[in-house]
């Protein structure tokens, strides 16, 4: 309804989106969705490689799509 979008408009940013990235500042309204989007800053401190890491388990690999084949073993 109309009502509803106007107040959830008026709504501060910080109610609807609780979950602050602490590295970039972008909010996020789950906390799973802020650890996802937390993986996109991880870096291997010694190969400054950017670092893939999977919520369930924190298996972490070098590539997304290595990343990806191993969350199908979460959900398959």
């Amino acid at each position: 309804s109309l009502q509803y979008h106007i107040k959830t408009h008026m709504e501060k940013e910080e109610d609807r989106l609780p979950f602050k990235c602490n590295e970039c500042d972008k909010r996020f309204s789950s906390k799973a969705n802020l650890a996802a989007h937390e993986n996109s800053h991880l870096v291997d401190g010694d190969t400054g490689k950017k670092i893939y890491q999977c919520d369930v388990c924190d298996q972490m690999y070098g590539n997304k799509g290595a990343l990806q084949k191993h969350i199908l073993m979460h959900i398959g």
